[in-house]
């Protein structure tokens, strides 16, 4: 038999098991178990739904099933999507390009950038593309059409739903869990609970990872050491971990970043002085609103605070000044909310004889982990104040400086 032979019959021979085309056709590492799982419920299942923590492989399953299903169909359509352009690009499509340029059986037809797309024929191609417009999605059909959605909590409702009025014949929905609302958790809900005899759900932790007691995978997967520093960062028990780790969608009441308990706590513990004392002005409008807040505290604890809602800016400053004064806060230790009515607050604090005061911007980048610096700076705060948390140096959880 020719080559053409050989290549066709395996083709043929994939067509209901896109773990064996991930092997013989792409040549691409074996999946592990779960991935396998992926693979028969999209055959068999009309729709997919895989919550799931970080490090499972979840998009490499993805980007292998987006080539199989064009192969396995010819003339079908795929679409793509993700909450964000950049996460589609680097995340996705990145497996995606990297199994069509790899493939030890050439897949033919031709592999374009902009826009993203895998094209082997007229209309037999896939589409990958984020967008907050409805009508983009529109005129897309195809007998066989697999809808992907990456990250899909982050998927806005009315482009999930678009996507399913295309009539998919496969639905293929992956994700961390990140919010208990939205159309994931209301798809991965009526599965769960039986409402949607059509779904199958397949909930995936990542502390089943094949890696998970490795120090370091070699493919990438949640390892030993991804482990640790999760739990060192985080906490068990956290928002982030329940999500991230677990792969369980958050309690619907669980929204707030610091647990009561851990208030109270905090509030419970010695106070013992030490660092210097810092100040934090929050501002409001003084209308009977919501209240300007002037917070001073040192490394273990608050020393003052005074709150007001019909303060204006310029009597805020004044107190910011006498509380200054009274405990003694240079000025380069006071920041105010800088964003809004915030903008000129400086020359009223100066007019109090405060120089140097930092200026503090919320919606500034957060870094990769956080949507702004906000987020950032509350999630610091919740680390500081975990009863269970380490500091080098110490033997073990260090409860009694909250605030250290």
């Amino acid at each position: 038999m020719s080559y053409r032979d050989v290549a066709g019959a395996e083709l043929r021979a994939c067509r209901d098991d896109p773990a064996r085309f991930n092997t013989t056709v792409l040549g691409r590492g074996a999946y592990w178990h779960r991935q396998r799982e992926i693979c028969r419920s999209v055959v068999e299942r009309p729709v997919t739904l895989v919550p799931s923590g970080n490090g499972v492989g979840k998009s490499y399953v993805a980007a292998g099933l987006l080539h199989w299903f064009l192969i396995a169909y010819p003339g079908s359509l795929v679409v793509a999507t993700a909450p964000s352009q950049v996460q589609l690009e680097e995340v996705l499509w990145k497996e995606v390009e990297r199994a069509y340029r790899g493939a030890r059986i050439p897949l033919g037809g031709r592999l374009l950038a902009s826009p993203l797309k895998v094209e082997l024929g007229a209309g037999w191609q896939a589409l990958a593309y984020s967008t907050t417009r409805v009508e983009r999605l529109s005129g897309h059909h195809a007998r066989d059409l697999l809808a992907i959605g990456d990250e899909a909590s982050g998927i806005l409702d009315e482009i999930a739903e678009a996507i399913c009025s295309l009539n998919p014949s496969r639905e293929l929905w992956l994700g961390n869990p990140l919010r208990p609302s939205g159309f994931f958790f209301e798809r991965c809900e009526a599965a769960r609970s039986g409402r949607h005899p059509l779904a199958n759900l397949i909930p995936i932790s990542s502390l089943e990872s094949p890696h998970i007691g490795r120090a370091r995978s070699p493919w990438g997967l949640a390892d030993r050491t991804w482990l640790a520093k999760a739990r060192a960062d985080y906490g068990e028990g956290s928002l982030w971990w329940t999500c991230h780790v677990l792969g369980r969608f958050p309690d619907a009441g669980a929204d707030s970043v610091v647990p009561l308990s851990w208030i109270d706590r905090a509030g419970a513990a010695p106070y013992v002085p030490h660092g210097p004392a810092r100040m934090a002005i929050d501002l409001a409008l003084g209308a009977g609103g919501d209240r300007s807040v002037v917070l001073v505290a040192d490394d273990h604890g608050v020393l003052a605070g005074e709150w007001s809602n019909t303060w204006s800016l310029e009597q805020t400053a004044t107190r910011a000044g006498l509380l200054a004064r009274r405990h003694h806060v240079d000025g380069h230790r006071i920041s105010w909310d800088a964003e809004g009515i915030g903008a000129d607050f400086a020359n009223r604090l100066q007019a109090e004889g405060l120089h140097d005061a930092r200026p503090y911007r919320g919606g500034r980048d957060g870094g990769p982990k956080f949507a702004n610096f906000r987020a950032a700076a509350a999630w610091g705060l919740r680390r500081r104040l975990d009863p269970g948390r380490t500091v080098p140096g110490a033997s073990g959880p260090v409860p009694q400086a909250p605030f250290a």
